[in-house]
């Protein structure tokens, strides 16, 4: 009898050799997408091997009487979890110092969706597999981990109600790889990002191996006479289709059915027919082959990351060179994991098992915890903070002076004498305080800024109710204005690109400036800064590792909105018709259609999208007395 009826008996070097071969493939794509384009059909290969080998294990075992689903999964855990979670605590340390808080966040929720192992759908609704942002996500290669587990979630429930219903599995199996076929070729005219990523469309490749597995076992004799007489032939035709796939392959080829069908169809073949082919031996075979296959599965684990964050680290600009070196570093840590953690803890305990489940649900938890928290933006505000500084939101000197209203924004120049110049408003008041608190001082009134993040300085609709409790706090505060006899000049400062219904907002600021003046008090007005569409860490970059990604660091006048030039001539014709005094931060900050970000000196002149640094308040401020001066004049 051919040595094909004992194929689940003993190991095959050749199933290690084609997984070598699906490895390769897969790294090449990853290094060399335009070289290598047929290379992601790598993990199609994959597919069928896994289902060839998990189905001959059920079946076997099922036959037998003896097998325990506990026991299947808790050997899964064994097999894949050490090396996962080593890579996945890797690429979190590194992140850490690398990524910035809204990279970080989004690593989060890929380490988060990957120990729950459903990154495939978290992927599906962000972008696609062959886009250039996928470079920048490096958990990004295990979606096909979460199709791989989904499959041993759902394939051995099947075979269990099949063996116990006494079904026919291999009619099953048929059924089974037809509907999901189906569902792919669906998907592909519709929703391809969801035909390349959904489980339900990728199941049809573990089935043809699964098919493989049965054939083999219902059919040993058949398959055994035809493998020791034509195996050649059939290792010739799968090296061949191969060949013409890797050939025929164009650049940018994206997730195909036809071409995954040629790809199964040749693992097919060689699964069926290698053992008895010399040709497949000494291909598959091989010791270099069967060595890279062993470490298949961390080797897949560990070359992305590096990969990916090489990319990160040089802004894209990753040369061939240092390509090679990661990819060369990447086998070394898969040799290092398999020899030193995999080969120990894969035959180990029940212990084991459940050890690697608690430090799974730990890294999922703590994987939710950095995307909650926005990626853990403390890590780069302290960088920021260093090159430019961030205003502190209260001081013990204005809580004096306003404690009655609660403000969340409290600072003050001055204590313990009576504030002359107030100004009120939202976050972007804060931000204008450190600027107009050294213009103040150089005049010697003293002066203080109250407010409430979100809250625009306006008074309540006489007859609406508030909409939370800041906005009756600002009311409060506003009338507490009118009544102050040591307050003269009141500044107004808010957000102004998030109005939705600017003919609304107008009307109130008209009553509320209408009121504050009934009570005798000028009041100047605060134009918002033009928001930036970059975050500002990426002209200072994230020492040591991160390197600075925009050396040109300003924003073009072409990129702002026109919704802000419009809000500002309307609040201007607005201010114009009531004589309103104003600043505007935007000439101080804009010149030649470019708006500065950076200082000369390296400081940053923004430390988020709409706010300025203090070092940058100060800067565009500098000038804010002598233009108020300047426009009193002009209106006498």
């Amino acid at each position: 009898m051919s040595s094909m009826n004992k194929a689940n008996d003993f190991y095959r070097s050749e199933i290690d050799g084609l997984r070598a071969l699906a490895v390769i493939s897969v790294i090449a794509y990853h290094a060399f997408p335009e070289i290598f384009p047929a290379g992601f059909l790598g993990v199609d290969i994959f597919f069928v091997i896994s289902g060839f080998l998990i189905t001959s294990v059920i079946t076997s075992d099922l036959s037998k009487g003896k097998f325990n689903l506990l026991l299947f999964y808790s050997r899964r855990i064994k097999r894949l979890f050490p090396a996962l979670i080593l890579v996945i605590i890797a690429c979190f340390a590194f992140s850490w110092f690398a990524l910035y808080s809204k990279e970080f966040a989004s690593l989060g929720n890929h380490i988060f969706a990957s120990v729950g192992f459903f990154l495939n759908f978290v992927l599906w609704q962000e972008s696609g597999y062959f886009d250039t942002k996928s470079m920048l996500k490096p958990l990004l290669h295990l979606w096909s981990l979460s199709v791989e587990i989904q499959f041993y979630i759902f394939w051995p429930l099947i075979l269990l109600v099949t063996n116990q219903y006494k079904l026919n599995v291999l009619r099953v199996t048929f059924i089974v790889f037809s509907i999901s076929l189906l569902l792919n070729v669906l998907f592909l005219e519709k929703d391809a990002i969801g035909a390349f990523y959904l489980s339900f469309n990728r199941f049809w490749e573990f089935q043809i191996g699964a098919m493989c597995a049965l054939l083999i076992r219902e059919y040993p004799s058949f398959f055994g006479r035809l493998s020791s007489k034509y195996s050649n032939y059939f290792i010739t035709f799968a090296f061949t289709l191969l060949l013409l796939v890797v050939l025929l392959t164009p650049i940018h080829q994206t997730h195909s059915v036809v071409l995954a069908l040629l790809i199964t169809i040749a693992t097919l073949s060689l699964i069926l027919f290698s053992q008895d082919s010399m040709m497949a031996k000494k291909v598959l075979g091989n010791p270099l082959m069967v060595g890279i296959g062993i470490i298949s599965y961390p080797l897949y684990l560990w070359h992305w990351p590096l990969i990916s964050f090489g990319q990160i680290m040089t802004n894209g600009r990753l040369t061939p060179f240092y390509k090679f070196l990661l990819i060369f570093a990447a086998v070394v840590l898969a040799y290092l994991t398999y020899r030193c953690l995999e080969r120990y803890l894969r035959y180990g305990s029940k212990k084991i098992t459940i050890i690697l489940l608690i430090i799974l649900i730990f890294i999922a938890s703590q994987g939710w915890s950095v995307y909650s928290r926005d990626g853990l933006s403390f890590r780069e505000k302290h960088v920021k903070d260093s090159f430019g500084g961030r205003p502190p939101q209260v001081d013990q000197a204005c809580l004096k002076h306003f404690e009655q209203y609660a403000p969340k924004f409290c600072r003050s120049s001055v204590d313990p004498l009576p504030v002359e110049v107030l100004l009120i408003g939202d976050s972007i008041a804060h931000n204008n305080y450190e600027g107009l608190a050294a213009s103040y001082k150089l005049e010697g009134k003293p002066f203080a800024m109250v407010g409430w993040p979100g809250q625009k300085p306006l008074l309540m609709d006489s007859l609406g109710k508030p909409e939370n409790e800041s906005s009756e706090l600002m009311h409060r505060l506003i009338l507490g204005i009118q009544k102050d006899p040591n307050i003269k000049t009141v500044i107004l400062a808010m957000r102004t690109s998030n109005i939705s219904d600017s003919s609304h907002l107008l009307m109130q600021l008209n009553k509320t400036i209408s009121e504050i003046r009934s009570y005798g008090k000028e009041i100047i007005f605060i134009h918002t800064p033009p928001e930036i569409n970059f975050d500002p860490i990426e002209c200072i970059g994230m020492p040591p590792f991160r390197p600075v990604l925009r050396a040109n660091c300003s924003l073009a006048v072409n990129d702002i909105p026109d919704q802000y030039f419009q809000l500002r001539n309307q609040f201007n014709k607005l201010f114009k018709s009531m004589e309103v005094q104003t600043f505007d931060p935007y000439p101080a900050i804009c010149q030649n259609n470019n708006c500065l970000v950076k200082f000369d000196d390296g400081n940053l002149l923004y430390r988020e999208k709409g706010y300025l640094t203090t070092s940058g308040s100060i800067k565009v401020f500098k000038n804010f007395q002598h233009l108020i001066d300047l426009e009193s004049h002009q209106k006498k």
